[in-house]
């Protein structure tokens, strides 16, 4: 059989492009569509690396639904598409399956900031990473807060994200993560743990995030941002040790 011609959207697919050390080729790679032909290609590659490869692939699907659906996506696919879109028509084929060690991965643009502000990033806390969610029963809530913000009440329910609700993207995503067979407990703390990366895919970065909640028969929205390294207060702090006591610079830390 030939080789495909462009990269295979597996789990060997992300090896290839993550060795690429330029983030400029890496991420123009993204937004490039793939040709029909190579995805076709790639189609019939996973198709038949899957019957000769994979043990127990007929455990939880019927051999001929199985094949069946990988007739209906070359079917399906007719003009070019990005690597994402491609990713996600193959991920729904895949999930047939139902078997957890197999799954995919969309491609997440990299982030490069000027070099004067690389250490100021990498030593910062996004807005996901200072949160933390609960996915249940088709809702999302908030599990842990670490931001400055003591409004935010843990157990509110969380509408939207920058308008977007994560009732959408769980259905927009969910044949990228499987369990083995028809268990629902692993693929519920499978988004919850990934609904990070989901919203990262749809916004980009962001260095600050608008939240809808709800609590009770109330709404309220808030906003998270980004928390860096307070380099600048600390050098403040230094230069005022100098005429200071211990008792102020500790309330001035406080506050």
């Amino acid at each position: 059989m030939k080789r495909p011609a462009s990269y295979l959207i597996l789990l060997f697919y992300a090896f290839t492009l993550l060795s690429c050390a330029n983030v400029e080729k890496y991420n123009r790679f993204i937004e490039t569509p793939l040709v029909v032909e190579a995805m076709q290609q790639d189609i019939n590659y996973v198709e038949h690396n899957l019957w000769k490869m994979h043990p127990d692939l007929f455990q939880y699907v019927r051999e001929d639904l199985l094949k069946a659906k990988f007739d209906s996506l070359r079917f399906a696919i007719r003009q070019p598409l990005l690597p994402n879109q491609f990713q996600l028509a193959l991920a729904s084929v895949l999930s047939e399956v139902r078997q957890g060690h197999m799954s995919l991965s969309p491609l997440i643009p990299k982030f490069d900031p000027q070099s004067k502000d690389k250490v100021r990033y990498q030593k910062s806390r996004g807005p996901f990473s200072q949160l933390g969610f609960h996915w249940q029963g088709n809702t999302l809530y908030l599990k842990k807060n670490g931001t400055m913000d003591s409004t935010l009440v843990l157990g509110s329910k969380i509408l939207a994200i920058e308008g977007i609700q994560p009732q959408n993207l769980y259905t927009k995503y969910r044949p990228t993560f499987t369990s083995d067979g028809y268990n629902t407990t692993f693929t519920d703390q499978a988004f919850e743990r990934l609904l990070p990366r989901y919203y990262q895919l749809e916004l980009g970065y962001r260095d600050s995030i608008d939240i809808l909640f709800s609590l009770g028969e109330s709404t309220y929205q808030r906003t998270v941002v980004r928390k860096f390294e307070a380099t600048e207060q600390k050098r403040k702090l230094e230069v005022k040790s100098k005429n200071q006591n211990p008792i102020d610079i500790e309330v001035d830390y406080l506050y």
